[in-house]
């Protein structure tokens, strides 16, 4: 899996650390359709693991992006490619269904929208489909470093503060797409969020702060419209829907409408400024 990996990203080994979880990839015959269901091991995935974790309860979860099987009591699973063992197109051949497990537990979410950060706080940057994120994302400053144009991890603290990290997307791949200011980060090291920011295109420059109830649908939205959720299994989502209500209440949203190549991100750093005042 590490070959394939370094096949599509370009960033130097890091230090090992204690896994969270270790995936091992294989390739079997998926089928089609949505699944979740406790199941045993099938004998080749099963061949991997000790004699006591076999036996355990595991979870098979299937459906039009990936199967995956996983245990709470093994820090091993097991993700399958219906294809090829190789990973192919990154953007869509990752163990999705983990990951929204995973993240679910956390009580966060994979949301679609951009990463910025300035001064080791980020923003989060929200938008419609053609709405101008990845272009706005392209003109960030050097004072800027952008994490992400597509996609990224966000969960809660314990003190009402929120955390994210970029994920791995599109833009970031095909750089011709992004400014010199993007990076390919870590993902295991997060940064904390302090604004976020719903932008629309118009013909003129207006920034206004939106309550609680009009971000709820907006961040809702935003952690269900990514391929990758929009496709996993409908039980995730009313997890997301209180994910989106806490995020609405716990972290300051803007609206931003904005011509296409307006200069916005002084605007952004004076919100990164208020909100830690």
């Amino acid at each position: 899996m590490v070959a394939c990996l370094n096949a599509h990203l370009d960033m130097e080994a890091c230090e090992r650390l204690a896994p969270d979880r270790i995936i091992h990839l294989h390739s079997l015959p998926q089928g089609s359709g949505n699944r979740v269901e406790e199941r045993a091991l099938p004998e080749k995935l099963a061949s991997w693991l000790p004699d006591t974790e076999t036996l355990t309860q595991w979870t098979y979860r299937r459906d039009l992006l990936n199967t995956v099987w996983f245990s709470d009591k093994s820090e091993h699973c097991f993700w399958t490619a219906g294809i090829s063992p190789q990973l192919g197109s990154f953007r869509y051949h990752l163990p999705w269904n983990l990951l929204l497990h995973d993240m679910r537990l956390f009580n966060g979410g994979l949301i679609h929208g951009g990463l910025a950060e300035h001064q080791g706080s980020a923003l989060l940057l929200l938008a419609p489909p053609d709405g101008g994120k990845t272009t706005t994302l392209a003109a960030a400053p050097t004072s800027w470093q952008v994490l992400s144009d597509d996609a990224a991890l966000v969960w809660p603290l314990d003190n009402n503060a929120w955390q994210a990290s970029p994920l791995p997307s599109w833009g970031m791949l095909n750089r011709a797409t992004l400014g010199p200011t993007a990076t390919l980060s870590r993902l295991d090291i997060p940064v904390p969020v302090r604004v976020m920011l719903r932008q629309y295109q118009s013909d003129k420059l207006h920034l206004v702060s939106v309550p609680p109830v009009a971000a709820l649908p907006l961040i809702y939205r935003a952690l269900c419209e990514y391929p990758a959720a929009f496709l996993a299994d409908m039980s995730f989502r009313p997890q997301y829907f209180q994910t989106a209500s806490a995020l609405a209440k716990q972290v300051p949203c803007w609206q931003l409408d904005m011509p296409l190549h307006a200069d916005v991100w002084p605007h952004f750093e004076n919100l990164i400024k208020d909100s830690q005042s």
